[in-house]
């Protein structure tokens, strides 16, 4: 989930199958125990992907879990946090199987991957989405962020290439953007 989402203008597609999606909720940092610092908490946004999952809008993204493995908690996290976003996560579930492939999901998962794979990525789309807490993941496709207003706090870019002179951009809590053509 971690590389899906900071790093979605890299991928023609992406199928997380394993790791967490929430510090919070994997490692039940606020169960019995006395919670982490307000700041700690907060640098939960480096890594957590549910606060990320909107970046999927560009990559196609197909969850895959077994039914019965404690795993799928991630791809449920992710899939209400891509609801959120407006978008939907296709997923592909391993009937009655633990932390592994079952085979016939496994198959129909790489025949939707391979046709995927085979219409490549677009290293220009025409719309893109960006929502980073940090400048350590800053880019997606042909924009890249060189500023934040407030690091730590959400930060979204939506780009769309009007014409081929045109760029339309709205930005919440960006100090600078940098566009390129690759």
């Amino acid at each position: 989930w971690h590389l899906a989402v900071h790093h979605s203008g890299v991928w023609c597609a992406a199928s997380p199958g394993a790791g967490f999606a929430e510090t919070e909720v994997y490692a039940k940092v606020m169960s019995d125990k006395e919670p982490p610092p307000w700041w700690e908490q907060k640098l939960f946004r480096w890594y957590d992907a549910t606060v990320y999952a909107g970046n999927l809008f560009n990559c196609s993204t197909i969850a895959y879990s077994g039914e019965i493995d404690p795993q799928k908690q991630s791809a449920d996290l992710m899939e209400a946090a891509m609801a959120r976003e407006g978008l939907h996560l296709e997923r592909r579930i391993g009937p009655q199987t633990a932390h592994k492939y079952e085979p016939v999901t496994r198959d129909k998962l790489a025949k939707d991957l391979e046709t995927l794979v085979a219409k490549g990525r677009n290293p220009m789309p025409q719309e893109i989405r960006l929502t980073t807490y940090t400048l350590q993941y800053p880019e997606v496709a042909w924009l890249q962020l060189k500023g934040l207003e407030h690091h730590w706090d959400r930060a979204d870019v939506r780009a769309s290439l009007e014409r081929r002179d045109s760029v339309r951009l709205t930005t919440t809590n960006v100090s600078g953007i940098g566009l390129f053509v690759p």
